[in-house]
């Protein structure tokens, strides 16, 4: 596409005395956009943890990564907030022309699974409406894809150790997400005093909304969710186990869910090509309505 970028799209909140809550940065462009999809990231990451999925996506379609109140080094006083679901709201509104598909990762995979199983987020609101349907004003209702997702159906599942074994995850896949960003340039030393630091900014509150978000899984009201889904694990993420993104397609009306092989938490860094290959995809089959149910697939042969 032609033409200088434009610069981000901002929402009127600030945080840190000057910053945007919520930034849209487009990070594929379209000639004439058919589908837009809408990127958003994980707890202390920022937009920029999209970049290795900029390439492999249809021609027709526009993408936009969200920097979100979470994202690494910004005002912590989000956690505070009782709905932080909202700037995930947020981020939906601001993307022009409405969506075709939403990606979470993570503790955005949390939020928006809370939001539309209690119904403060109702998907369809955002939708696209194309000029080759038969009804043009009628919108239809994105797709979203959880990523990395933390999910227990069962409240036994989780036990006094589980604060702690969460804890010591949590911390690690602090360190995790920065050593795969800098891609080799940073020593180890040097990635767990960053992972330490942002743990810091994170603090107890931040981490408190992440848990209790986790711990509320076995009581959502997953049927609600009735809008087509897809599920994105990694074959050997210790933080968010597979399995837990397996059980969460089987408890959601219209899901499917796919394990990505040689890679944890961050798919989306660790096995870009696939990750694009799949949510390409479901952007198709959500072109084609009444697409068959099949039983969960997986990339590479893997299995959960």
């Amino acid at each position: 596409m032609s033409g200088e970028e434009p610069g981000p799209i901002e929402s009127p909140d600030r945080g840190n005395g000057v910053e945007a809550a919520v930034r849209l940065h487009r990070t594929v462009a379209a000639e004439c956009p058919r589908r837009r999809v809408l990127l958003l990231h994980g707890l202390s990451n920022s937009a920029a943890v999209w970049n290795a999925v900029s390439r492999g996506w249809p021609e027709d379609t526009e993408v936009w990564a969200a920097d979100l109140p979470w994202r690494g080094g910004f005002d912590a006083t989000w956690s505070l907030s009782g709905d932080s679901s909202r700037w995930v709201r947020t981020a939906m509104e601001l993307v022009p022309g409405g969506l075709d598909l939403l990606v979470a990762h993570s503790l955005s995979a949390s939020l928006l699974l809370d939001a539309l199983a209690n119904g403060s987020l109702d998907p369809a609101e955002y939708g696209t409406s194309r000029s080759g349907d038969v009804e043009p004003r009628r919108q239809r209702t994105p797709g979203t894809v959880f990523v990395s997702p933390f999910y227990r159906s069962d409240p036994g599942d989780f036990e006094w150790e589980s604060i702690t074994t969460s804890l010591h995850d949590f911390e690690r896949t602090i360190r995790d997400g920065i050593r795969l960003h800098a891609g080799g340039r940073l020593s180890d030393e040097k990635s767990e005093e960053l992972g330490r630091l942002m743990c810091r900014k994170i603090g107890p509150y931040g981490w408190l909304c992440f848990f209790n978000l986790y711990l509320s899984t076995p009581w959502l009201l997953t049927e609600r969710i009735t809008s087509p889904c897809r599920v994105l694990v990694g074959e050997s993420d210790a933080a968010a186990p597979p399995e837990e993104g397996f059980r969460l397609a089987e408890n959601l009306p219209d899901a499917r869910a796919r394990s990505l092989s040689d890679c944890g938490h961050f798919p989306m860094i660790e096995a870009p090509e696939q990750f694009v290959a799949a949510a390409s995809r479901f952007l198709a089959e959500l072109d084609e309505p009444g697409t068959p149910q099949s039983a969960p697939e997986t990339v590479n042969e893997v299995s959960a």
